[in-house]
């Protein structure tokens, strides 16, 4: 393996060998341009003899808040993909962040809303998941003062309707986690989970989980205990 790097550093060059063979295997060129208006464009190709290469153009505009990805990923010569990102910073601090993609006929392929509030504990994604202009799922994930998280994700139909509820807490150490479903998008828990993980002063890990129903009737549960040298 070897890397070269333009003494600009705006072209770094990787190459893999295989063995003592001194023709590379592969080889993978990032060339960055610095244009005059402040944005940057970088080009990262990746070819390698015995198969087809790829490419992938980036370009940033001089704020940063638009970012543009053009992808060709089976060597043709033709982006299948062109991805442009967003990003609208209010003078609150809160932020508004889209990506959109698009395939090479232009046809738009999925939609990403990003809202963020300005303490940046609250996160709100709303995703068009095939290019319809219909929302398909929205998502909120909440992180509380004491370290807790939330996440809410919510799936919806053609008709724009609820049809399904997830609900995951997470505590601040990460050792209990409580999620809980809404299968058909009722607003009634049909079945929830509850997840605890003990670390003993040995290196054993004991993660237990717990199955309730609507009823908060016992489903299943589960107890797995891993040693210390990683086996059951």
């Amino acid at each position: 393996f070897v890397t070269k790097t333009a003494a600009n550093g705006l072209r770094v060059e990787n190459d893999w060998f295989d063995g003592a063979s001194t023709t590379a295997t592969q080889v993978a060129i990032s060339q960055k341009t610095l244009n005059k208006d402040g944005s940057t464009d970088t080009d990262y190709t990746v070819s390698k003899p015995a198969g087809a290469s790829t490419e992938i153009q980036t370009h940033v505009s001089a704020s940063g808040n638009v970012v543009t990805t053009k992808e060709d990923l089976d060597g043709d010569h033709t982006f299948e993909t062109v991805r442009t990102g967003t990003i609208v910073r209010n003078e609150d601090g809160s932020s508004l962040r889209t990506i959109s993609e698009v395939n090479n006929l232009g046809t738009l392929l999925d939609v990403a809303v990003i809202s963020v509030d300005n303490t940046g504990r609250f996160t709100k994604i709303t995703r068009d998941n095939n290019g319809d202009g219909n929302k398909d799922q929205v998502e909120v994930d909440v992180n509380l003062v004491d370290g807790t998280t939330k996440k809410v994700i919510d799936d919806y139909n053609l008709r724009g309707l609820k049809r399904d509820e997830t609900t995951i807490v997470k505590s601040a150490d990460g050792l209990t986690t409580s999620t809980s479903w809404d299968l058909n998008g009722d607003g009634v828990i049909d079945q929830t989970r509850k997840e605890t993980v003990v670390n003993r002063g040995n290196g054993d890990i004991i993660d237990t989980l717990t199955d309730y129903n609507s009823s908060n009737a016992l489903i299943q549960n589960a107890v797995v205990t891993t040693s210390d040298n990683g086996h059951l």
